[in-house]
């Protein structure tokens, strides 16, 4: 269920932050659908209905709202959200797939290949071109300083190292990446 047009990011983040139990209830009922499909294509085939897709997602947001009231989160839109949450379901189905197959090891304490692929893999191909799309399409009104600014910081940087790096203000390194947040979040924003 989608949220309603005229409740935005920041009021239902503001709910949370308030402790909001209706604010909690939106985010979940935004994403639950997502990620249960995710878990059930990560989860291992082999395991079977040993474990339900539907209880992962539930774990992943009794992570998720248990990290945020800790404060440890800070989110600036819909899609930074999503990353995490998608994240969270990653792992903590990987984990599973890990934790199942553990208890499937021959005596011999081998290792299956299966746990080094599946620590080892990337996002789906799809993901990767969705990505590589929104990103291009984000970066298209952006000279070719700016774009070596938001290269050094999603590689990892920090503003202060990529300033550096560069060789401009960090002042000027924010303002390049907070138009680059906002393209992203209009971008978003037309995509749900």
């Amino acid at each position: 269920m989608p949220l309603p047009p005229t409740e935005s990011f920041a009021d239902v983040m503001a709910g949370l932050d308030a402790g909001d139990q209706e604010a909690a209830r939106r985010l979940y009922e935004r994403f639950i659908d997502r990620l249960v499909v995710l878990a059930a294509k990560t989860l291992d085939k082999k395991l079977g209905a040993r474990v339900d897709p539907e209880s992962v997602a539930v774990s992943v947001f009794e992570s998720f709202f248990d990290g945020h009231q800790k404060g440890q989160l800070t989110f600036h839109n819909w899609g930074m959200v999503l990353g995490l949450l998608s994240h969270i379901t990653f792992r903590k189905c990987l984990n599973r797939n890990r934790d199942r197959r553990a208890r499937k090891r021959d005596e011999s304490g081998v290792v299956a290949f299966e746990d080094w692929r599946a620590a080892a893999a990337d996002p789906g191909p799809d993901q990767v071109v969705m990505l590589k799309d929104l990103i291009d399409r984000a970066l298209t009104d952006f000279d070719q300083d700016e774009r070596a600014v938001l290269d050094h910081f999603l590689g990892g940087a920090t503003v202060a190292a990529v300033a550096q790096e560069v060789r401009l203000s960090t002042r000027t390194v924010h303002r390049v990446i907070e138009r680059f947040r906002k393209r992203l979040d209009r971008l978003l924003g037309e995509a749900d």
